[in-house]
């Protein structure tokens, strides 16, 4: 998670993660888990503890079977800019797609490595999904790995008083939220 860089991390003692689901796509292996972080903020001599973010985070092994990112490339939707994020690379990109520019901030560990991973095509893979995701959303393509964070609600959750279609309803939309990362992301 913290080498992701897709997320403010806060400190490591008020990290939570859950429902960690591990298996294989269509030949790509993924993790996805519930994740939250938070911080301890202190306001007028009072301390408390303020979440940062709260949502899914997925990696995606093998992205693109040709190539890999040197360093990290991060791209966080510009809704999604806040204290939510972390660090960031050391250089901020601009591509020639004027709408991707105006939706996303892009930040790059090497400026050369960032146009050769961002190519047309996948920067309108990257809006299709966000645009299909019900979430803000955050991605860093980092060695062969891709990590997508979504700030949305948790993956399957129970609940007794909603009735089971419902559920099941939810449960395939977060099994679609996988097939969608895989299918849109990777080339």
């Amino acid at each position: 998670m913290r080498n992701a860089a897709a997320v403010n991390c806060g400190e490591k003692k008020y990290y939570d993660s859950e429902d960690l689901l591990i298996g294989e796509y269509e030949n790509i292996r993924f993790k996805i888990s519930d994740v939250t972080t938070y911080k301890l903020v202190q306001i007028h001599k009072r301390k408390r503890i303020e979440e940062i973010f709260s949502g899914q985070m997925i990696s995606l092994d093998q992205f693109d079977n040709r190539k890999k990112s040197n360093g990290h490339l991060q791209i966080f939707e510009k809704k999604f800019m806040s204290d939510m994020i972390g660090w960031k690379a050391e250089h901020e990109i601009y591509t020639e797609n004027e709408t991707f520019n105006i939706r996303f901030s892009v930040y790059a560990a090497d400026e050369h490595n960032a146009y050769y991973i961002l190519t047309p095509q996948r920067m309108e893979k990257i809006m299709s999904f966000a645009d299909n995701i019900n979430g803000q959303v955050s991605l860093v393509f980092h060695n062969e790995k891709l990590f997508v964070a979504v700030k949305r609600d948790s993956m399957f959750d129970a609940n007794i008083d909603k009735p089971v279609a419902a559920q099941t309803e939810k449960i395939k939309e977060d099994a679609q939220f996988i097939q969608k990362a895989k299918e849109i992301l990777v080339e």
